[in-house]
């Protein structure tokens, strides 16, 4: 009500951002129970070996065990690593894009302000309003 314009910037704005941040965090979400699985098996080897301790050692497969488990800690800091990558991204374009609709609202509705077609007061009520929406 109080501008058509910056209303109908964030009726675009918003739901664009809100579907990539979805999709981003599905892929997340996803990535993240990969590195959880990826715990587990390596969890499960150290239990494996741990538990057969006589046998590991009746065989002198100490090595390979510790290859074996030094395998899936590779596996697990890879996805580890992977993870924190897609959760740093997610996190800057997040906070990039608020920022960039607060800077879209301030110069369109400043351009407003200045062709008298909208009053101070009224760009900063739409401001707050939308930053609440927003999060």
């Amino acid at each position: 009500m109080l501008s058509t314009r910056l209303t109908l910037l964030m009726l675009v704005a918003m739901p664009s951002l809100m579907g990539v941040g979805t999709l981003m965090g599905s892929a997340l979400r996803k990535l993240s129970r990969q590195c959880q699985e990826q715990i587990a098996r390596a969890t499960g080897v150290a239990d494996e070996a741990l538990g057969n301790v006589r046998t590991v050692r009746a065989f002198a497969m100490e090595q390979r065990e510790e290859e074996r488990y030094g395998a899936e800690l590779e596996g697990s800091r890879c996805k580890a690593e992977a993870l924190g990558r897609g959760i740093a991204l997610f996190q800057g374009l997040s906070i990039i894009a608020f920022n960039c609709m607060v800077l879209g609202t301030l110069f369109i509705g400043g351009s407003l302000v200045a062709g008298q077609q909208l009053t101070g007061g009224d760009l900063m009520s739409f401001l707050v309003a939308s930053q609440t929406v927003q999060r």
